[in-house]
């Protein structure tokens, strides 16, 4: 399932990896992720409890409360699964890891995401210039970071946002 999501063309076109990611290379990630303690990754279920994306914590670091976080949604999608799922993995990010400092980096390009991660109280700290290379063109990295109370001062909002679009 989820090797289905990582290789669908919406999800790739804004990955660091764009090729079609074989069987073989997928379980190879997964045997890693599993032993990283760097790592930590998360099926995300939407309203209706149905597994519908992932959310992961790279260089995740315990003694200085701080990762990068990265996610994509399944091609079943619904209205609010995506603001879900992120209200979601920041609660895992502060209460469940308790982070002090979550960061996220997003490739030029991936306007849906510079757009998400603002709208949910990130804060960008610049771009990186012509960080990432594919093919014969380079790519600016945008780097965001969140902190705790910026987050608990930014969620009642998101959580209103969502109950209206599903009447909950």
């Amino acid at each position: 399932m989820v090797l289905a999501w990582r290789n669908s063309p919406a999800v790739r076109q804004h990955m660091y990896t764009t090729h079609q990611i074989s069987e073989q290379e997928h379980k190879a990630w997964f045997e890693r992720i599993i032993t990283d303690p760097e790592v930590r990754w998360f099926i995300h279920e939407n309203a209706d409890n149905e597994p519908d994306g992932v959310v992961g914590f790279t260089r995740y670091d315990k003694s200085r409360q701080s990762a990068c976080w990265g996610f994509y949604l399944g091609e079943k999608r619904q209205s609010g699964d995506g603001l879900l799922l992120g209200i979601d993995g920041l609660d895992a990010a502060f209460s469940m890891l308790n982070l002090s400092k979550l960061n996220a980096e997003v490739l030029e390009g991936n306007e849906k995401s510079l757009a998400f991660h603002r709208r949910l109280g990130f804060v960008e700290e610049g771009p990186l210039k012509n960080y990432h290379r594919e093919n014969s063109t380079s790519k600016n990295l945008y780097r965001f970071v969140i902190f705790p109370h910026t987050w608990q001062a930014r969620k009642p909002e998101l959580l209103k946002q969502l109950a209206e679009r599903h009447e909950i």
